[in-house]
């Protein structure tokens, strides 16, 4: 068969398949004016890799305390059992220590600096931690009459500006070394692998840390997330400003950079801050799927999601 027959007969091949698309086309757009339902031509959809990534759990500023109680905790803990994250983080501030707040720090005598306070502080935010460990110990007894392995997750605690009053107050106050220091947490006791404050730990790509440099100030929580980027280009978590905000841009080699705001972990008001101030708070958790290299897909979980899915 010459060159000129081939060409033909594909010509006459590709007419007649076009004209079978077009009537197929009309024969559908018929049976979709009569309110038929049409089901949709079969495509060949090709094997996608599976996703080698972790699931980070983020725990944004939680801020316990006695007058409040810990049921958020509860339901914190069997969300934690339920998805099981590879990793979570408590990015810090779990302990408001109210009764460490650096305008009361010497008044001798004030109810805020009374021993009685500092206890009741310090319990519960061991308490809410408790009361994770206490979901995640049911379910590994779950998983264990089932025959199942036991759910380990890397669990790390970020040192915020709250719980390093602690520190603060020994320096203020060096009569008290030896007596108080943040071992009071028991963080180490609990199962909390901790980052000291204002230092990052990097984690699958990901820098933690309590706050950055660029990042203190309440304030400077408008554009909070790009702010933690223009000092180090590189993936970064952190808390503090009690917000949710995100922020990418692309580096070397169009790998994007992201830089995630947690927002807080509590529902209740603080009395230092502006109702103003506390509107622009987001409150819940924040999932990060398919973790590798410092990129990961974030998920927000708003509080009234979070005791739904508990």
């Amino acid at each position: 068969m010459t060159n000129v027959e081939d060409f033909a007969k594909t010509l006459i091949n590709s007419k007649a398949r076009e004209e079978q698309r077009l009537q197929a086309w009309r024969e559908r757009n018929l049976a979709r004016r009569r309110g038929e339902a049409v089901i949709p031509f079969k495509l060949h959809h090709p094997k996608r890799p599976k996703l080698a990534g972790k699931t980070h759990l983020v725990i944004g500023d939680p801020h316990a305390e006695p007058e409040v109680p810990n049921v958020r905790f509860d339901a914190l803990g069997s969300f934690i059992a339920k998805l099981k994250p590879d990793v979570i983080v408590n990015i810090g501030d779990n302990w408001s220590l109210d009764s460490l707040l650096s305008f009361s720090i010497g008044q001798k005598g004030s109810r805020s600096y009374e021993g009685k306070r500092l206890i009741a502080d310090l319990e519960a935010g061991i308490d809410a931690l408790e009361r994770v460990n206490h979901s995640i110990h049911r379910e590994n007894q779950s998983l264990k009459k089932r025959g199942k392995p036991a759910y380990k997750p890397r669990k790390i605690f970020c040192i915020g500006n709250h719980e390093d009053r602690l520190t603060r107050l020994v320096e203020y106050e060096p009569r008290l070394e030896h007596v108080i220091s943040l071992d009071d947490l028991m963080l180490d006791e609990l199962g909390w692998e901790t980052v000291p404050f204002e230092e990052r730990l990097e984690v699958d790509g990901i820098s933690y840390c309590h706050h950055f440099t660029s990042t203190r100030r309440m304030s400077a929580a408008k554009f909070v997330a790009s702010s933690a980027l223009s000092k180090r280009a590189q993936p970064v978590v952190f808390g503090h400003t009690h917000r949710r905000d995100f922020f990418e841009i692309l580096g070397p080699n169009r790998t994007r950079i992201p830089a995630l705001n947690a927002g807080c972990f509590f529902e209740h008001g603080m009395a230092y801050a502006h109702p103003q101030e506390t509107d622009m708070w987001w409150r819940g958790l924040v999932m990060l799927h398919n973790v590798h290299d410092g990129q990961f897909d974030p998920e927000f979980v708003s509080m009234p999601r979070v005791f739904e899915l508990a």
